[in-house]
Order: C-alpha cells, then sequence, then structure tokens
C-alpha cells in the first residue's frame, strides 16, 4: 500500500502523465516491465479497456500484490508474468508499447542494457518505448546528488541528464522526446 500512496501523491503525478502518454497512442497490447505493485499496468489497464496489458517483474510477492489489487478493481485485461525484463517472454515483434517507470535506474548495467535490447526485439515495427525515471533538477540538483549518494547504487546515475536517451540509442532505437 505505501508504494501505491506513494505513487499517488508525487508531485506532478508522473505515472498519471506517463499512462496518458502511452494510452494516446492506442495501442492494442502493451508491456509494464519492472511494473512492482502493477500500479503503472492498472492506470494502462483502466485507460484502455479494449487492449491487453502485461504486466511483468521478476519477484512473485511483487506480482501477487498485483494481481490482488487488479482484481480488487475489476481489471480482467491485464496477464502478469514473473519474468526478468533482461528476458522477455514475449515473440518478436508483438507488442505495440513498452514501458517502464522509475526502473531502469534501479536495474544493474548488464540487466538495463539486455532489457532495453529484448523491448526493441519485442516491439512491433512503428512500436513506441516509454520511459519515465529520475533526472537531475538544475536548481535543487544538489538534493537528487544527496539522494543517489545514499540511497541509490551507483548505476542510478546513468540515467541522469540524458542518460536514457544513450542507452536507447544503443539498444537500436530512435528517440523521440515527450517531457512533461
Amino acid at each position: 500500500l505505501g508504494y501505491d500512496t506513494m505513487c499517488d501523491t508525487l508531485p506532478g503525478r508522473p505515472y498519471e502523465k506517463l499512462a496518458a502518454a502511452v494510452a494516446a497512442d492506442r495501442p492494442a497490447r502493451v508491456l509494464d516491465y519492472c511494473s512492482g505493485t502493477g500500479y503503472t499496468a492498472r492506470s494502462l489497464a483502466r485507460l484502455l479497456r479494449g487492449s491487453q496489458v502485461e504486466a511483468l517483474d521478476i519477484s512473485p510477492e511483487m506480482l501477487a500484490v498485483a494481481k490482488e489489487r487488479s482484481e480488487k478493481e475489476g481489471l480482467s485485461n491485464i496477464r502478469f508474468h514473473e519474468a526478468s525484463a533482461a528476458q522477455l517472454p514475449f515473440e518478436d515483434n508483438s507488442l505495440d508499447a513498452v514501458c517502464i517507470s522509475l526502473g531502469l535506474h534501479e536495474l544493474p548495467p548488464e540487466i538495463r542494457n539486455a532489457s532495453l535490447a529484448e523491448s526493441f526485439r519485442v516491439l512491433k515495427p512503428g512500436g513506441a518505448f516509454y520511459a519515465m525515471d529520475l533526472d537531475r533538477p538544475a536548481v535543487t540538483g544538489f538534493l537528487m546528488d544527496l539522494y543517489l549518494a545514499v540511497g541509490e547504487p551507483p548505476y542510478a546515475r546513468d540515467v541522469l541528464t540524458g542518460g536514457i536517451e544513450h542507452l536507447l540509442r544503443q539498444a537500436g532505437f530512435s528517440i523521440t522526446l515527450k517531457t512533461t
């Protein structure tokens, strides 16, 4: 419950903005990986009632929470997958969209890079990848530096200030930025 409460109270409502951006293209089949409690997957399922949402996480405990919360909300268009983001259990060119919210900075570099390559593999031609993650604000960047120093592994910095763009290009993606 704590994580979902945090998501509900973040300034600017970034999770809702991410889900709205993904839903705007009306994908028929979308993957939310590193799904955790399924917060983003549930948001997508509510916005895309006629679409299939795939929620993937390596943690069976997190997926159990995600399933329970989805059932409570009566969401029947989510399927849950216990698997590594580095080895997605989907066919090549089978998804219209892939997204990850606040997860790339958590993944060790070899897993993160494999997950991006796998995302590229499973997307249909013309499909879209959406990522929401940490960045370093210009004015209060020292607070982010402090947080990263005490609360995150050193490789979390790889996604800051254009880092995601660099990682996506390495995985074969072309970039169209949509900032909110």
